[in-house]
């Protein structure tokens, strides 16, 4: 029995962690810059080189950020949308949300009009977050609290449709909020926490979808013939949620909303991710917490393979959101005083100058 036992553990030899082979990439400063006056963080999406399509919902606005020539103008004509919310990108075409007139106007990669999709109101499943090339649409209804909150504990849903709209299908489960109990009006309820994190999931042309979990801080694949994989447990630092954090977080807030902000329940412990979007290649991008203390200003970004596993680790010399992933870039926005400003990062580390031996002249 022993020598049975000491072969099974010398067969069994522990795999290799996750990025244990990796090195971590640097890359450049962005060289343009695109400022706008937006108090909050904007919705944004890949048109195509150079240019994004932002969504800022607290101005009911949407303009094409255009860094080659470093302005940004509205999309299509005032009548065309109210009050958009959210835009993501599928195939060759852009889907912009707008709560106000309860439909996703469709548009061309060149900012156009081509089309407009009623959202049923009886469906209860919000605005949709994705499409595959079948046409088939993907919701994440919102979580429904009620009066005391206990809707919270909940687990959330991906909801596949119909193209027409008209079926609708759960593919996929994710994990209720972290939530707390407060009291409120002397009557105590559940409300979610702040820093608390959520799942994350997106949708690849083919019809097969990705959800990266913060509990376990994996990604797990289905693919469209709905058979699923996980991926392995990826490495983080664990964060905790700072005095720091907190007041950074309710100072963006309007001075007369702060006191009701300072009393939301905090999370101790940052989610390992805080954004994730599929590239244009398919691949995973995480977007992970940072401290409030790294005196580095930078933001990290880790790729995800279609094994789940990690494929590349990269520095954002930035501390802003990293709000768009696109073909050989990213989109960064960072709050300052006067606004929003948007930055475009190359994702393609740039060369390391060579080395000039001692005692020869440089070039």
């Amino acid at each position: 029995m022993v020598v049975m036992a000491i072969g099974s553990v010398a067969a069994c030899a522990p795999a290799s962690r996750p990025g244990e082979n990796l090195t971590e990439e640097w890359l450049g400063a962005a060289a343009d810059t695109v400022l706008t006056p937006y108090g909050q963080v904007p919705r944004a999406a890949w048109m195509g080189p150079n240019r994004w399509l932002v969504v800022a919902s607290d101005w009911d606005q949407a303009v094409i950020a255009d860094f080659s020539t470093r302005s940004h103008a509205p999309l299509g004509a005032g009548a065309d949308y109210q009050n958009p919310a959210d835009v993501f990108a599928a195939g060759d075409s852009l889907y912009l949300s707008d709560w106000g007139m309860r439909r996703v106007t469709v548009w061309s990669r060149d900012g156009q009009l081509a089309g407009a999709i009623e959202v049923p109101i009886e469906a209860r499943v919000g605005f949709p977050k994705a499409r595959d090339a079948a046409g088939r649409f993907y919701f994440e209804p919102p979580p429904v609290g009620g009066v005391d909150g206990q809707g919270l504990v909940d687990s959330g849903a991906v909801v596949r449709a119909s193209p027409e709209l008209t079926r609708f299908d759960t593919v996929a489960r994710l994990s209720p909020p972290p939530s707390s109990e407060v009291t409120r009006d002397q009557r105590r309820r559940l409300e979610r926490m702040v820093f608390g994190g959520q799942d994350r999931w997106g949708v690849r042309a083919d019809g097969s979808f990705w959800v990266a979990r913060i509990a376990r801080n994996r990604v797990t694949w289905t693919d469209a013939a709905g058979k699923s994989e996980r991926g392995p447990s990826l490495p983080d630092p664990v964060y905790e949620v700072t005095a720091v954090d907190r007041e950074e977080f309710v100072a963006q807030f309007p001075p007369e909303l702060r006191g009701t902000v300072e009393a939301l329940p905090f999370a101790m412990i940052k989610p390992p991710f805080e954004g994730a979007f599929t590239g244009p290649d398919g691949q995973i991008w995480l977007e992970k917490s940072r401290s409030a203390q790294d005196t580095l200003a930078v933001r990290r970004m880790h790729v995800v393979g279609n094994d789940g596993d990690l494929a590349r680790m990269l520095v954002v010399p930035s501390r802003g959101r990293v709000i768009a992933v696109g073909e050989g870039m990213l989109l960064v926005a960072e709050q300052w005083a006067e606004g929003v400003r948007l930055l475009q990062v190359s994702t393609t580390p740039p060369p390391v100058a060579a080395a000039v031996p001692e005692g020869s002249a440089e070039p």
